[in-house]
């Protein structure tokens, strides 16, 4: 950006245009403040380790099956017609005189494979959980680290915007000066004032893209207002700094969104196993502690153990069905892993060459605008001494200002190929 100040300090204040865009209400001084910034205000993140939560909730509520439960129940009634003659007890049980009860109920499950099941099944969800964490952290972190290049491209692409139009402006001057001396004619103003409007049009469209660029990067992090970046923000080390946040894997089978894939082929087998599951019998123990208070007779305790047997016998062919959808999923659920598995090796294969055609891409650019710039200073002392023309003033103009913004988006697409070939195999745990 300081190498714009010597042709910016041309400029020509009269034309507002070339006043640059206003700095954004919040600058970003670097990657670490930018990761700073993400993990306290970003709500894509704050939903990604809330599933974390629930997933564990949901492992609680499994193992709670398989622990003992403890109901406690009191009672008090009150008859609304006299009591029958007779024995007062057996008026009282039937709710034909007052009494008061109170009882503790106690049961634990001994044999019910499908809660076992049930807690190792959200054992496997869990870790699909937390796998799912590790990868969106992966995917938001690029997200970030991408809309971060986006500004830092858009700000540069601005300021080069401002030099053409002050170059093309400059032009513009030197056909006036020459137009008064009688060297060219208002055909010759013409298309440099056409391409001083051109020029105009690229600041305005050039600016615009910088708003959005700024206002997706606080999408990103998830504050309220737009955010650039300093002029000092170092871009050259940007992979190297994101190491940090991130670890290299060896393999692909070793990402998480693999491995969240292979892990829910497990959580779907378990569906498998619940519905199976249902066609066993299952053996409970439960106690109950009673006391029956009535009045006038005493307190009257009462303190049983009892072994309950549930043998499902027929439930009208449910279980066959939900044991078909069952194996359903689980087959869903293996053609989804084999479906992630060839898209992450395409990705990897893609990050890969992606950084040579980027380098590529850079060289080739540097050599046009190389090959546009001494075209340039040519067609210049051409014109001036009076041999060119204005429309070949205007084509250098125009070919020289392309590869000037084609230069610069190229050696922004090394950086952003280097940043995604760096997470197609990386894991960001927490």
């Amino acid at each position: 950006m300081a190498a714009l100040v010597p042709l910016l300090a041309r400029a020509d204040e009269r034309d507002p245009l070339l006043e640059p865009v206003p700095a954004a209400e919040r600058q970003l001084a670097s990657w670490e403040e930018a990761l700073s910034l993400w993990r306290e205000h970003s709500t894509d993140l704050r939903i990604a380790a809330a599933e974390t939560l629930r997933a564990q909730g949901r492992k609680r509520v499994a193992l709670g099956a398989l622990l003992p439960s403890i109901t406690g129940n009191a009672l008090a009634s009150f008859s609304l017609l006299p009591a029958p003659a007779g024995d007062a007890t057996t008026s009282a049980l039937f709710g034909a005189a007052p009494y008061q009860s109170a009882s503790l109920i106690t049961q634990l499950a001994i044999i019910d494979p499908r809660s076992w099941n049930a807690l190792a099944q959200a054992s496997d969800a869990e870790r699909v959980s937390e796998l799912t964490l590790a990868d969106a952290r992966r995917l938001l972190l690029l997200n970030l680290a991408q809309s971060l290049l986006s500004v830092v491209t858009s700000e540069r692409v601005a300021e080069l915007n401002r030099v053409g139009l002050r170059d093309s402006l400059d032009r513009l001057r030197l056909a006036e000066r020459s137009n008064r001396a009688g060297a060219n004619t208002e055909i010759d103003l013409g298309r440099l004032r056409q391409d001083a409007e051109v020029a105009r049009a690229q600041v305005v469209a050039g600016d615009e893209n910088l708003h959005q660029a700024r206002e997706a990067l606080s999408l990103a992090l998830g504050v309220d207002s737009a955010v650039g970046v300093r002029p000092d923000f170092q871009l050259n080390g940007l992979a190297d700094q994101l190491n940090g946040s991130c670890r290299a894997v060896a393999k692909l089978a070793e990402r998480p969104d693999q491995l969240a894939a292979q892990a829910r082929i497990d959580v779907a087998h378990r569906s498998v196993l619940d519905v199976k599951a249902q066609f066993l019998p299952s053996v409970a123990a439960r106690s109950t502690a009673q006391m029956f208070i009535f009045p006038g007779q005493g307190v009257f305790p009462i303190w049983n153990l009892q072994a309950v047997l549930t043998v499902p016998i027929w439930d009208g062919g449910s279980r066959y069905g939900a044991l078909k959808d069952a194996h359903a999923q689980e087959a869903q659920a293996a053609a989804r892993a084999l479906g992630t598995e060839r898209q992450g090796r395409v990705d990897v294969e893609r990050a890969k060459r992606g950084v040579t055609v980027a380098q590529k891409a850079r060289e080739i650019a540097s050599s046009a605008h190389e090959q546009s710039a001494k075209t340039d200073v040519l067609t210049r002392r051409a014109f001036d001494a009076g041999l060119g023309t204005s429309l070949e003033l205007v084509t250098a103009a125009s070919s020289l200002r392309q590869p000037q913004l084609n230069l610069a988006l190229r050696a922004y697409d090394v950086v952003r190929a280097q940043v995604i070939a760096l997470f197609a195999l990386a894991d960001c745990p927490l």
